[in-house]
């Protein structure tokens, strides 16, 4: 298992930024991200659980990006 095979929370005051970097190191990756400006809330976690269970034939990576989670 590498590195890019588990969970990681990453803390960033540019999360834009980092989200950049993140799809350049794993290009051609398909790359979902889910991105909330003030806070990720139980209906975004739904959203995710939605693309989570969609079959790809790649490896699919769901970046979470908030301020807060609720």
């Amino acid at each position: 298992m590498n590195d890019l095979d588990s969970s990681h929370i990453l803390i960033s005051s540019d999360i834009e930024k980092e989200i950049r970097l993140i799809k350049e190191r794993l290009h051609p990756a398909r790359i979902v991200v889910f991105h909330k400006e003030d806070e990720f809330k139980v209906d975004d976690a739904r959203e995710v659980i939605r693309e989570d269970y969609i079959a790809e034939a790649q490896t699919k990576y769901i970046i979470l990006a908030s301020k807060f989670f609720n």
